[in-house]
């Protein structure tokens, strides 16, 4: 092939082969920095890529060969660990929101059980709860686009968007709020980050003698502040112990379950991470200045779902004799994953980035345990930290329990409404494990399983 076809060749192959051979190109010329092996791996991509692209009995367009190139190193990630991951455009919003504990939109909830985007409750203070929203009422169309003729997702997602970005939103109300039933507005609507609460169920222990009760169901931007509100409301109405309910918390921010847990720790490490190279590991301390109840009496809720972030808060508070365990031994992720963003120039328009979720360390509690499980041929660590007590629910409380805290999330204001409206009622709180809580608190040594 000469010269001048080559150039062609490359000029009319799709973004994807095109961003391949020169990201090839910018690499071969920092070669000192990498390993040869990388350069001609990235060259086996662009030609293989560049032969499909030719030859394939069908012919690509951009979308199709974004998916091969997304799929193949989706397919890389993969063999690494159940953990390295990578995500598309479209999967790293939703990734990012879960991480951090917020999102863009409007801040209201659906009924899926109702008309394609019926609104079930709103956050408090959102642009929707602004605007006058209730729960019952229906959009019905999208910036003109009809409801009905989109999938419920594609809807949810064009509500969605950029901060300080607005969405026409067509309503028939639902009769609620002072509204005519049936009544149709239209509304401009001003997008925002909504935080979604990660501290909920704060209450005194009914017949606890003083003990408060509080659920984190992960570690986001906003998790400490929360915790600091929720913790001086409890002490203001009598707390004297707390009950800590990490069940089914699979973990978020580094930074903020340190924080979160030098809250209850005066001084000493809160983590070690040690990398590949063992001079590389850093320990993560308390901060006096950060502490603000060092003396508070805590018993923290495990289960098999407690992971990550939520095993280095559960670790640093036992191994600090700052907390008894009590529940079942945690999940076993004690990885570091480093999240790198990678912006994409894929022809659609906007700020399009992929997410790069990469294993680059692993946790240890401050006494130096390990907490992720391995399984190998040459070694079986069970990894997760072992409660102090162990007691395990039945499958039945298992799933009342994740009702209620499912439940705990929907704002207090819309709580009963949301129940009422399928015959429900809140779960009870107390069960066998909070039950061993309490009673350690006192003191006394709750019967086990074994």
């Amino acid at each position: 092939m000469s010269r001048d076809v080559r150039n062609g060749l490359l000029v009319s192959l799709p973004m994807s082969v095109a961003m391949i051979i020169a990201a090839l190109v910018v690499a071969r010329g920092r070669a000192a920095e990498h390993p040869q092996r990388v350069f001609a791996q990235a060259d086996l991509i662009a030609k293989v890529l560049s032969r499909l692209e030719q030859d394939y009995v069908e012919r690509f367009d951009d979308e199709k060969s974004w998916e091969l190139v997304y799929g193949g190193i989706k397919a890389m990630t993969k063999r690494l660990d159940p953990y390295s991951q990578f995500l598309t455009p479209d999967e790293s919003r939703p990734f990012a929101e879960e991480t951090h504990k917020n999102y863009v939109g409007v801040g209201f909830a659906t009924d899926p059980r109702a008309a394609p985007i019926t609104i079930d409750y709103l956050f408090e203070g959102s642009p929707a709860d602004r605007a006058g929203l209730v729960p019952g009422d229906r959009i019905t169309a999208i910036d003109g686009t009809a409801v009905d003729t989109l999938a419920r997702e594609k809807a949810i997602e064009r509500i969605k968007g950029e901060p300080g970005t607005s969405v026409r939103l067509t309503v028939e109300r639902g009769g609620d709020g002072g509204h005519a039933k049936g009544a149709i507005e239209e509304m401009s609507v001003e997008r925002a980050r909504i935080p979604q609460q990660s501290v909920v169920g704060g209450e005194m222990i009914e017949g606890g003698d003083g003990v408060g009760y509080l659920y984190v169901d992960g570690f986001g931007d906003a998790t400490v502040t929360e915790l600091d509100r929720a913790v001086e409301a409890l002490l203001a109405a009598g707390m004297k112990a707390l009950v800590l309910d990490l069940r089914f918390n699979k973990g978020g921010l580094l930074e903020v379950s340190r924080l979160f847990a030098n809250r209850f720790v005066r001084s000493g490490a809160i983590v070690g991470i040690r990398y590949r190279e063992p001079r590389e590991g850093v320990t993560h301390s308390a901060d006096p200045a950060e502490c603000r109840w060092p003396d508070l009496p805590l018993a923290v809720l495990v289960n098999g779902d407690t992971a990550s972030a939520a095993e280095i808060v559960g670790g640093a508070l036992q191994d600090h004799h700052r907390a008894l365990l009590v529940g079942e031994r945690t999940y076993g992720k004690g990885v570091v994953q480093s999240i790198w963003n990678i912006p994409l120039d894929d022809a659609r328009g906007g700020e399009r980035k992929a997410t790069l979720k990469l294993t680059t360390a692993e946790y240890l509690t401050p006494s130096g345990r390990a907490i992720e499980k391995r399984v190998t041929r040459q070694q079986k660590v069970l990894g997760g930290l072992e409660p102090d007590f162990t007691l395990r629910l039945d499958e039945a409380r298992t799933k009342e329990l994740t009702e209620r805290l499912r439940v705990l999330h929907v704002p207090e204001r819309w709580r009963a409404r949301h129940l009422a409206n399928r015959g429900l009622t809140l779960p009870p709180l107390r069960d066998r494990q909070v039950d061993a809580a309490l009673a350690v608190l006192r003191g006394e040594t709750p019967a086990q399983d074994f």
